[in-house]
């Protein structure tokens, strides 16, 4: 059996699930953006904010959630 027909075979016994994140990921993208900038400025002691650990607990849960749709396990 070739990989082609092997694959092929693996696809008929599995319910595939298309999700589209685009959406999500682009926002996403947005607020890492963002999050970038607020460091530099806390790096460059221009601007002073107490606290990171909810806004990183935050991303890490959104990613997770993502994760978590898309089926990785990474």
């Amino acid at each position: 059996m070739t990989l082609t027909d092997y694959l092929i075979e693996c696809s008929r016994n599995t319910d595939i699930t298309v999700t589209d994140l685009s959406e999500v990921l682009v926002e996403l993208k947005r607020i890492g953006n963002n999050i970038n900038q607020i460091a530099r400025k806390v790096n460059s002691k221009r601007f002073f904010f107490g606290n990171f650990n909810s806004v990183i607990e935050g991303q890490r849960k959104i990613y997770d959630a993502i994760l978590n749709l898309t089926g990785d396990d990474s």
